[in-house]
């Protein structure tokens, strides 16, 4: 077939795999055009250019409810468009401020769902959303504008719940009851929200997800910042918190270059930078930056991390001055989902060169590709690495 190689190897047998041979198919490269009119099929962004956010409160409190995607965190097709919406663990009467400067409103639910609630639509289409408050604490009336930091209402537990505030952020918004979930992020200068609280970051969602953080404290008077982010992770094989994996890589970091194309197809950003391995997710994670005015839009990415192949992801919507998260294309081996990954030389194919280079490593030989060949990153070149190598080739 045109543009692919082939070629036969006859394999030892490790680890009990029956394998004696097979054929080694270099995977061919994606081309980077595309017919923009048909591939970007999401709707257009009308919320480009995002206010910076701060955290709601002065003090410091911890995620000690549900985070992103987790119990009643999901975009209900009503008011309650929750899937990055984030529970504060503030007490009764603590003082909650507007993250952003906007006009005030107030609503109530009674004593379910929200409770006693206020709502700021903040310029450029965006609204924030406040529940759970104290009834009798609002410190304006509806129509009022208010500034950033301003205090709005006290926490409370309204709408029949514990003590704690209840925080989302929507982008495309007029109201409350429009719009859709955006990701608050960076607020007060921090992310990763998704990684603390009762978290779906280890695929727990929406109704089971376990307690991961609880603890660590966030504080609004942390350094300001505003940042036009790509996240990403990278799942791999042999490498996460599960039973039988290395949930401590002894190399916890790798270089990702993220390129970005507009809808014509034109490079508009080439970054490199480091990402790091974060034990919740099991993953390694990554923050491309793509500066504080970089262009709202349509765009697409090509991704790739040190040993692993390269891919396109299509149909990003980039709100200036949030995070918007780039969900990779994963091959599904067993229970695990992972990035496609092995390309020991980095010549972004998985082919004959590959397996050559992690047996020339075997047994921790003195090799040029030791650390390329520790796929699990034990600091060992193994029967685990060769059993994780075959199946990235094999696809399962």
């Amino acid at each position: 077939m045109s543009g692919k190689k082939t070629a036969t190897l006859v394999i030892p047998i490790l680890l009990g795999l029956l394998l004696t041979s097979f054929s080694i198919v270099s995977t061919s490269s994606t081309s980077k055009a595309f017919a923009a009119s048909s591939t970007l099929n999401s709707p257009a962004v009308t919320s480009t250019t995002a206010p910076t956010l701060r955290l709601p409160f002065n003090g410091s409190f911890p995620i000690a409810g549900d985070s992103y995607g987790c119990g009643l965190h999901v975009d209900n097709p009503t008011k309650y468009h929750d899937a990055y919406a984030l529970d504060f663990g503030t007490p009764d009467n603590t003082q909650i401020t507007a993250v952003a400067g906007g006009i005030f409103h107030t609503g109530s639910d009674g004593n379910i769902y929200y409770g006693t609630y206020a709502w700021i639509l903040h310029p450029g289409g965006f609204v924030s959303v406040y529940a759970h408050l104290m009834p009798g604490t609002y410190r304006y009336t509806d129509g009022q504008t208010v500034q950033q930091g301003w205090w709005i209402a006290n926490s409370g537990h309204s709408g029949g719940v514990p003590s704690h505030l209840h925080f989302s952020f929507r982008q495309n918004a007029t109201s409350i009851i429009d719009g859709v979930p955006a990701i608050p992020e960076p607020m007060s200068g921090y992310r990763g929200f998704k990684y603390y609280g009762y978290t779906s970051a280890r695929g727990g969602a929406p109704n089971n997800c376990p307690p991961i953080d609880l603890t660590t404290k966030f504080n609004a008077s942390n350094s300001m910042t505003r940042q036009t982010l790509l996240a990403m992770e990278f799942p791999l094989l042999g490498i996460s918190y599960r039973s039988g994996d290395n949930n401590h890589p002894n190399i916890n970091w790798d270089w990702v270059n993220v390129q970005v194309y507009n809808i014509n197809n034109i490079q508009v950003a080439n970054i490199w930078n480091n990402n790091v391995y974060n034990n919740i997710p099991g993953a390694f994670v990554d923050y491309a930056d793509l500066g504080p005015n970089f262009p709202a839009g349509n765009y697409y990415v090509h991704v790739r991390m040190n040993n692993t192949l390269g891919q396109y992801v299509y149909g990003i919507n980039v709100v200036q001055g949030l995070e918007t998260f780039v969900l990779l294309n994963t091959i599904q081996v067993g229970p695990t989902k992972t990035i496609r990954a092995g390309d020991i030389d980095n010549n972004n194919q998985l082919d004959i060169l590959d397996y050559n280079d992690l047996m020339s490593c075997y047994g921790n030989k003195s090799c040029n590709f030791h650390n390329q060949s520790d796929l699990n990153r034990d600091g060992n070149v193994d029967g685990v690495d060769y059993n994780i190598w075959l199946r990235y080739y094999q696809g399962y």
